[in-house]
Order: structure tokens, then sequence, then C-alpha cells
């Protein structure tokens, strides 16, 4: 198959657009051209015509009148009345010679001329005798001036008919224009419509999958894949997206197992470190000086601290694996809580940091394990603590909503009803464009001093413990006015 970029497809669609727009402009030009020669050829002609009859047949009745006017009174002003007139007559027929356009027009007009002339004759002949034989000529100067009058008004019919026939044509001219102009204005409009609909099936659905694909990319996930079939760079992008994302997850699997191993690496001698510590504590090796004490209970703290950190990253590499077991077990997670508050009491009294608890209502029953929750609550707590200056205030609340439908794996779970945590401080806030990152790997929000040090991980594994539950977690906050994370579980139902 021949390979076709983008940039050729955009320039054929485009083109053959451009060509039904000129077809369509050219069409319509000569079709007006058209139009606007007949409208000319009405208005010059035939419409002309009509009003140069009309005014022939006025000046020869008006020459009639004055001949005998003349005739009677023998007075000469109406002599040059009547001459006027044939001036007028001869110059009207000059004109209608010079606009006539076909031949029985033409014929019409040699006609008028001739009868016209014999018509001048006679009255001429009568105006140099003067005398009363004009009498005897009457009747004949009459039959003169009824032909050609009749013969004025054939040449009107003719230039009426011809111009009515102007007029049907232009209506047909006009109404073929339409007609063609309006298929190929719909075949426009259906190569258009194709030419979209190409432009979004071939560019814009790929481009929404490459999208969609950087979207789980971003949240960590890697097998995504985007099987496009196109030729066009579009389909090299999504092969190079796909390559990406292959290499994307064995650097992730590299980096799981490295910290796998290291965190067991390091997990025995830190072991041996603390007991050998505890030990020294405990006065096996001698009595300690109250400095060496000091210093060893340092020791200790570390030790613990980096023991923590290491089952983190264990906790956090099982999690991604989906390797973590849960011990899921019907329970109300009431107990839980007040534990974890008493658990940070010491932590908030050393701040003086009021910590407050309220349940609203009965809370149902919820399918949790209890270790895990319990970690997810401390965390929380602390952060909470950690991140709220001296005499400031956290407030735990309970309730059950009527939300977050679910159902879980071998378990029935309510349609309506679940329990609603949240956690709320008085705190320094997290920014607008950290709100949707707190819960990554690693990820620290604030700057500078309103960094408090930790490794990042906690929220990640207490968004992965929540979601084990079937639950969700999101936080809600903004700077120097503290934050609030809750925490959504779906409730047990009793089986029926």
């Amino acid at each position: 198959m021949m390979k076709t970029t983008i940039r050729q497809k955009m320039a054929f669609g485009y083109t053959v657009m451009v060509l039904l727009v000129v077809v369509v402009s050219l069409y319509a030009i000569t079709q007006l051209n058209r139009l606007n020669r007949f409208i000319n050829t009405a208005l010059t002609v035939d419409s002309e015509m009509l009003n140069l009859t009309e005014d022939l047949i006025n000046s020869i009745f008006i020459q009639v009148s004055h001949e005998k006017k003349f005739l009677i009174t023998k007075d000469m002003a109406f002599q040059r009345l009547f001459e006027e007139k044939e001036k007028e007559f001869s110059d009207k027929l000059n004109t209608l010679a010079e606009i006539a356009d076909s031949q029985e027009k033409k014929g019409l007009l040699e006609q008028i001329r001739s009868l016209y002339d014999q018509y001048l004759s006679l009255v001429k002949g009568e105006f140099k005798a003067a005398t009363l034989e004009h009498k005897s000529n009457e009747a004949r100067k009459q039959a003169l001036v009824d032909s050609v009058t009749e013969k004025i008004k054939q040449l009107t019919e003719v230039a009426q008919l011809s111009l009515n026939k102007k007029m049907v044509a232009s209506q047909k001219v006009g109404l073929r224009g339409a007609r063609l102009a309006i298929i190929i204005t719909v075949l426009a409009v259906i190569f258009g419509s194709a030419f979209a609909f190409f432009i979004t099936q071939g560019i814009c659905l790929p481009v929404q999958r490459l999208k969609e694909g950087t979207y789980h990319i971003a949240q960590g996930d890697f097998s995504k894949k985007i099987e496009l079939k196109s030729q066009d760079e579009i389909g090299e992008l999504s092969a190079a997206f796909n390559a990406m994302c292959d290499r994307l997850r064995e650097l992730d699997q590299l980096k799981v197992d490295f910290v796998s191993n290291i965190t067991h690496d390091l997990k025995t001698p830190l072991s041996s470190i603390a007991e050998a510590n505890q030990l020294m504590l405990d006065g096996v090796s001698g009595p300690l000086s109250p400095q060496q004490k000091h210093l060893v209970n340092i020791i200790k703290e570390d030790t613990a601290r980096l023991t923590r950190l290491i089952d983190n990253l264990l906790d956090l590499s099982k999690m991604e694996v989906g390797m973590l077991k849960y011990d899921l077990k019907p329970g109300n997670i009431s107990p839980l809580v007040k534990e974890s508050i008493e658990f940070i009491r010491l932590l908030a009294e050393r701040k003086k940091i009021r910590v407050s608890y309220s349940e609203e209502g009965i809370l149902p029953m919820v399918l949790l394990d209890g270790e895990k929750m319990d970690q997810v609550l401390i965390n929380l707590l602390s952060n909470a603590i950690k991140f709220t200056p001296e005499g400031g205030k956290v407030i735990i609340q309970t309730k059950g909503v009527r939300e977050f439908p679910i159902n879980g794996k071998g378990i029935t779970l309510s349609e309506d009803e679940a329990i609603q945590l949240s956690i709320t401080d008085t705190g320094i806030g997290i920014a607008r464009e950290d709100i949707t990152r707190v819960f990554d790997k690693f990820y620290q929000s604030g700057s500078g001093s309103n960094k408090k040090g930790g490794a990042g991980l906690g929220l990640t594994i207490a968004r992965h413990i929540i979601q084990a539950h079937g639950g969700q977690i999101w936080a809600e906050s903004e700077p120097d006015k503290g934050s609030v994370f809750y925490l959504l579980l779906p409730a047990l139902q009793e089986d029926a």
C-alpha cells in the first residue's frame, strides 16, 4: 500500500473542495452573464421598441390633425407643426430600424416607412396646391393612415412577444442555474462532510487515543497500547508511543525489582543495628553515660525511621504488582478512628493542636483490613498535625452517605450507602497546581520552608489501600486556609 502523509491527504481534500467551489463559481458567472444578456436585450430593444411604437401612433394621429387644420384654415403654423411631427416620426422610425433585432421587425418597419412615405406624398401635394382637391384624396389618406397604424400595432405585438419570450428564457436560465447550483452545493456538502469525517477518524480520534494513552502513562499505567493501522505520521507516532510504553514498562519493572531487592538487602543490617542498639540501651555492654544514652537514642530513632521507610517501599512495591494481601472483615470504622487519634495525641499536644472527632448518626458496617486502615488514618492525621501550626485545629468527622454505589468480588455491597470520613486541618493548605499530585509517588507539595520532610510515600500508599477497599480518597484545599482529606468507603449490605 502506498504511504500517504497527512499533508498529502489534507492537500487532496482541500484541492477537491476548491475545485468544487471554482466549478460552482464559473457556472454561476456563465449563467449570470446569459441572464444579463437577456435582460439587457429586453431593456434596450423590446422595451424601447414598445415605447417608440406608442409614440409613433400618437405622432401619426397628431400629424393628421395638423394636416386637416392647415387645409381648412391655411394657417402656416399648422404646416410647421405638421413638419415637426414628420421629422419626429422619421427619427423614431430610424431609431427603431437601428435596434430591430429580427427580420420580422425590420420587414414591418420597411412597410411602415413605405406607407408613411405615400401618405406624406399626398399631403405635401395638397399643401402645395392649397385647393379643395384634398377632399378627393381624403379616403386614400385615411386608408394609408389606418395601414400605418395597423403595421405599428403589429410591430408592437411582435416586440411584446419577443419580450415575453426573453423573460421566459431568463426564468429558465435562472431555474436551470439554481438547480445545478443546488446539485453542486449538495455534492460539496456531502464531500465536505466526508472530508470532515475522514479528518475526525484519521486524525482527531487517533490524537484523542494518544491523549488518553498519555494520561495513563502520567498515572503510572504503562500497559496502555494504541492500536492504529494508519500508514501516515499518526501511525508512526502510535508505533513510537507503543515502543515508549514497552520501554517505560521495562524500566518501571527494573525500578520495582531494584527497590524490592535493595530494601530487602537494607532491612537485614538495619535489624541488626536496631537489635545491637537496644542491647546497648539495656546495658548489656556496660553502663552508658547520659551523653552516650542520648546519642544511642538518636541512633534508635533514625533506625526506626529508616525501617519504616523500607517497610513503606516494600508495601508500595507489593501494591503496584498486586501482591499485597488484605484481610478484609466486616467491622466498624469508629474504633479505628479513635485509636488513631490516641496514637497521635501526644504529637498534637506538643504543638497545642486541638483534635476533635464527631459521628453523624449510626455508621453502617464496612468491609476493612483493620491494620491497613489504621495505617491510612495515622498517616493522614500525622500529616494534618505536621502541616498545622501551633494552636490550630484538626477535625475528624464520619457519616453515612447515599453515594458511591459499587459491587465487590465475593461480597454484596449496598447500592446506595457509604461511609464518608473527612479530616480537616487549619494548616498551610495545598496549592491548586499540587492538589492533583499529592497522591503521586515521592511527590511533596510546597516549596522551601513549607516542605516538612518525608519520602512522599504515605499518601500514595493510602490511596492504594483505600482503592483496595473499593473506596475513594481525594483532597480539597486552598493555600493558607487548611486542607480537607476525604475517604469514601462502601457500606456492607446485609444478605437477604
